[in-house]
């Protein structure tokens, strides 16, 4: 099979870092905002039973959150597998009709486009989510017209 077009990324710690903000810092906004929404509809829900149970809830429903914001700030730089901050690998991308594949020095990953869950466009980068937590990260300087107009195709 042929592919179609070809690129590569520098992947830094930079790289890393500006995904991470653009791809999952909205997620756990949204997160935060349920739960400061959540928790004090619980609380007067508990205050209308008359007990002392709500100040106990709300603050376990503290400590609660707290760990859970704790969680997600120490998985977000689960991501960064290369250890220190001046490492670097290059990531090559090579684009086919209905799959890209992305080789490293360490692995090589094949997905569909269909398979994509989101694609994120910013001026200066897409962000080729894959998973959850897994975005594959392009430069637009790195991307030739025909490859910026083929990855829009797929955009949701």
């Amino acid at each position: 099979m042929y592919y179609m077009y070809q690129t590569q990324l520098e992947y830094t710690y930079g790289e890393y870092r500006k995904m991470q903000r653009r791809v999952y810092e909205a997620n756990i906004i949204l997160q935060l905002i349920a739960i400061a929404v959540a928790t004090p509809l619980i609380i007067l829900l508990l205050e209308r039973i008359g007990s002392i149970a709500p100040y106990a809830v709300a603050i376990i429903a503290g400590v609660v959150i707290i760990k859970y914001i704790v969680r997600l700030v120490d998985k977000k730089g689960e991501g960064w597998k290369l250890g220190s901050k001046e490492n670097t690998d290059t990531y090559q991308y090579t684009f086919f009709e209905d799959h890209f594949e992305v080789k490293t020095e360490r692995r090589t990953y094949k997905v569909n486009y269909q398979d994509l869950l989101k694609i994120i466009e910013t001026k200066t980068h897409f962000y080729l989510k894959y998973e959850k937590y897994g975005a594959f990260i392009l430069k637009k300087e790195n991307c030739d017209d025909e490859l910026i107009q083929f990855i829009r195709k797929y955009k949701r």
